[in-house]
């Protein structure tokens, strides 16, 4: 994310239900507008997802979308990745963390990703991975 610009940025995701950084924190003394969304209202959530899979804001409206830690749990994945297509901006990044390994570590823990994974994704979604 050069310095020279604006940028509107989407946590997906986004609820702390813990103590430590978010990325709202990390993004701290950037120009940047930070809209954290989730399905659970609590820290670091802005709005509120009334219906899995369905972000509430405009297409084409994120230069760049964080989601970390988050697609591990959602079930149908796919669904939320081409979510997360459609309110990105063209040329638009998202930055995504996801385990590859581990022991589940929620009630409810669907997924581990590799790198393989990763490029299905991109590829599905139809992102440039860089």
């Amino acid at each position: 994310m050069p310095d020279d610009r604006h940028y509107d940025v989407v946590d997906f995701g986004s609820r702390m239900a813990r103590e430590g950084d978010t990325h709202r924190d990390m993004l701290a003394g950037r120009d940047c507008s930070i809209l954290g969304v989730d399905l659970l209202g609590g820290r670091n959530v802005d709005v509120i997802m009334k219906q899995p899979y369905n972000v509430p804001i405009p297409s084409n409206s994120a230069d760049v979308v964080i989601t970390g830690q988050v697609f591990e749990h959602v079930p149908f994945f796919f669904t939320s990745l081409l979510e997360l297509q459609r309110i990105l901006r063209p040329g638009g990044l998202v930055f995504m963390t996801v385990p590859s390994r581990g022991h589940q570590h929620n009630v409810y823990d669907c997924w581990r990703f590799y790198p393989d994974g990763m490029r299905a994704m991109a590829a599905f979604g139809a992102f440039r991975l860089e």
